[in-house]
């Protein structure tokens, strides 16, 4: 085996790194081996926090993690390392959910997650993370199904304990216990009332378990035997869905939050005292909080304030908070607008929003990139944005003023700065038009809307001076609510669908400078307004998702020049209106944000989803390991995916403090080594590291390089524990995990 020493890729994305990040980088050197699977047109979501609440958080001290699941009913898996929060995807895992709890058992090394509100109902499973997969339990006998309880570990007792909650119908007032294998229902003479949205953590330096509030003000404390109520002199007033961890570095129980409350409390075990730091998350319930022993902070992430979900982080040090990273994406919104930068290659959204803010999609994550001074006034939805190719700059005009009026201001982004422009002639004030700019006649092409007047008809184009106001012998009906694209192709600005005023419209116009002429295909997607469209300049097509109107679903259109069709894809973002799309050119892929569900229930989306001919990122095992004094090791890793930077491969259920290695290859292969197998492929890489006292191991956190030339690249990885009891001559193996960098 040989440990390579130069690769230009790893010297240029990690110069700066330590030595071993560095050769660990290396690895990617050898990825040279494309996937067999074949890359679909197909939706994905991107891998972003997106705000949530009810969600569950427990800290994997043996890993160093703390391990996120669920809120909104998402079922996604996330954990935070020391670069920020990373998604997994585990083989198994629970249905999406909110209104569960999680809580770490050290002894077992394990993350027990119990119950919470499905889709379908409420649930009563018991699901256990080890780090690499999530295990379904079926013990005999379980707490009923609930949401909104309480869970915590007692490590004195070695026990997890669970209190309350709620269905349907019934508070519950009854306390279980967790051992691993079973629940069991403890009786007790004293008892909090039955009771939900409550909080409990466990005080380690005094042995107990400290609940308080879900609905009232009361505290009590459960020593493994008995509750008993305390009376303290100061507390914080009743409330329910606030969050409580342990700090064990300062032994006080932190508190924060809980309804409209934004206040940070600690309990000493004889008295509440309220913090007043100089900053402080804002107040927000639904949120989860968890200790880091590592970073020795009070961990806080997410909740509901203000009708909104979010998706910050903070850290308590137990005088003040600190935000760990600025929000992870935008705020729920709708009537926001986006456009493609091509010479900053980034999508530029903006506004949708109580406040004027502008973002940037990077192909990867968020960056909030909203200038201190010189904005546009508050600008909630309705403008429309072009990217203008010529002059490079991003051009909005017009929207909503939040007071029952519209803007007739032309702004342009340069990708620092928003600079408004003081045209001589310029279009009515208006909302809900659209813009496209013709590559051809290197024009910022402007249709219909709406002002107080009604609808217009009414075509204007922009020349990065003036406005011009073009008067073609037909028009399409006035409308507002349609969407535009430039078919670079056929250079013609294509516009679908709109609100006369009346009805939704699905009617097909196209302007070549000159006319309107209008289309007559033999199949088309529902009348629709509100919807969103972006040109997918590598497939040279149009593509049309979401709306609102009697027939709108999920299906995702295109326009060939003389036709619509659906396209086939195997997942769909879900239902919306108010949405925006824009094609991300040098990522290949159409990025939708956003928006408001149709139907029934309202609710507001803060999602980012993907389209392009996609490569999923996966990571499988397999061959075969080989046992140790621990049993046999485990190897595990996130999907690496383009341009992420939370890629780490981690050894498991290994002998504690050992030396260990990890060896990667771009090829595979069966050799013999004793009653073992390598599995790797000359040349391998090799990292040295030590497991801990849990017998995890992990190599630094790798940044994978963002050129989409990557999709596809496979590296083979396998560990070695050094281990006395070990089957290979001292050694215990991992079988063999395959990581594909995908999207």
């Amino acid at each position: 085996m040989t440990t390579p020493t130069t690769c230009p890729v790893a010297q240029r994305t990690l110069a700066h790194r330590s030595t071993w990040l560095h050769a660990a980088s290396l690895a990617l050197c050898l990825a040279t081996t494309v996937a067999a699977q074949t890359p679909k047109l197909d939706w994905t979501r991107a891998r972003v926090l997106e705000g949530r609440a009810g969600h569950a958080m427990a800290h994997d001290s043996a890993r160093g993690r703390i391990v996120l699941f669920g809120g909104n009913l998402f079922d996604e898996t996330w954990e935070l390392d020391a670069n920020g929060w990373v998604q997994r995807n585990p083989v198994n895992h629970p249905s999406g959910r909110r209104g569960h709890r999680m809580a770490y058992d050290p002894t077992r090394r394990r993350v027990v997650l119990f119950g919470g509100q499905e889709l379908t109902g409420l649930s009563a499973e018991t699901w256990e993370w080890d780090g690499d997969d999530w295990t379904l339990r079926t013990p005999a006998k379980s707490p009923s199904p609930r949401a909104n309880f309480d869970l915590v570990f007692d490590p004195v007792r070695q026990r997890m304990v669970l209190f309350g909650g709620s269905d349907v119908t019934t508070l519950f007032g009854d306390t279980w216990e967790w051992d691993g294998v079973t629940w069991t229902e403890r009786t007790t003479a004293n008892k909090p009332a039955a009771r939900a949205a409550h909080a409990m953590a466990y005080d380690i330096a005094r042995r107990r378990v400290v609940l308080f509030g879900g609905g009232d003000d009361e505290t009590w404390e459960y020593d493994g035997n008995d509750w008993t109520q305390r009376a303290p002199a100061v507390r914080p007033t009743l409330r329910s869905f606030h969050a409580m961890a342990y700090d064990a570095q300062r032994q006080r129980v932190v508190l924060f939050g809980g309804a409209s409350f934004g206040d940070t409390w600690v309990w000493d075990g004889t008295d509440w005292t309220q913090i007043a730091p100089a900053t402080s998350p804002s107040p927000r319930y639904a949120h989860a909080m968890v200790y880091d022993t590592a970073r020795q902070r009070v961990v806080l992430c997410g909740g509901l304030a203000g009708g909104h979900y979010l998706a910050d982080t903070w850290l308590f040090d137990g005088t003040s908070w600190t935000a760990l990273a600025p929000t992870t994406a935008p705020s729920v919104r709708l009537f926001h607008a986006m456009a493609y930068d091509a010479a900053r290659q980034r999508v530029v959204l903006v506004g949708g929003a109580s406040a004027f803010d502008t973002w940037e999609w990077d192909g990867v994550r968020w960056l909030d990139r909203t200038p201190a001074t010189g904005l546009p006034g508050p600008r909630p939805g309705a403008h429309a944005l072009a990217f203008d190719a010529t002059r490079q700059r991003i051009v909005m005009f017009g929207g909503a003023d939040g007071f029952n009026g519209y803007y007739a201001e032309t702004w342009e982004w340069d990708g620092t700065t928003w600079t408004r422009r003081s045209p001589a002639t310029s279009p009515p004030a208006r909302g809900f038009h659209s813009l496209a700019f013709d590559t051809a006649r290197q024009r910022v092409v402007l249709f219909g809307g709406v002002d107080n007047n009604g609808p217009r008809s009414d075509t204007w184009e922009w020349d990065g001076l003036t406005w011009s106001n073009r008067t073609p012998a037909s028009s399409p009906p006035a409308r507002y609510g349609h969407a535009m694209a430039y078919d670079a192709g056929r250079q013609r600005v294509l516009l679908f669908g709109g609100n006369d005023g009346n009805a939704a419209r699905n009617d097909t116009w196209e302007w070549n400078g000159a006319s309107w002429t209008v289309r007559a295909p033999t199949s088309t997607p529902a009348a629709r307004y509100y919807h969103a469209m972006a040109y997918d300049s590598i497939r040279l097509r149009p593509v049309l998702f979401g709306g609102y109107g009697a027939s709108v679903g999920a299906p995702t259109w295109e326009w060939d020049g003389n036709n619509w069709a659906q396209i086939a894809s195997t997942v769909d973002p879900a239902p919306r209106y108010g949405h925006a799309m824009a094609f991300d050119f040098a990522r290949e892929r159409v990025v939708v944000f956003g928006g408001f569900t149709t139907g029934p229930a309202v609710l507001g989306l803060q999602d980012t989803w993907l389209l392009g001919n996609l490569q999923p990122a996966r990571s499988q095992m397999s061959g075969a390991g080989c046992t140790g004094s621990s049993g046999v090791p485990v190897l595990t890793g996130n999907d690496p995916y383009v341009g992420g930077t939370g890629l780490t491969v981690e050894v498991l259920s290994a002998r504690p403090a050992s030396a260990c290695a990890f060896g990667f290859s771009a090829g595979t292969r069966v050799l013999p080594f004793g009653p073992c197998a390598l599995l790797l492929q000359d040349p391998v890489l090799l990292l040295f590291g030590t497991t801990n006292a849990a017998g995890a191991a992990a190599t630094p956190s790798l940044a994978v390089p963002t050129g989409i030339a990557w999709r596809g690249v496979t590296v083979h990885g396998q560990a070695f524990v050094a281990d006395p009891g070990g089957a290979a001559l001292g050694l215990a193996f991992t079988a063999r995990r395959t990581f594909v960098i995908g999207d």
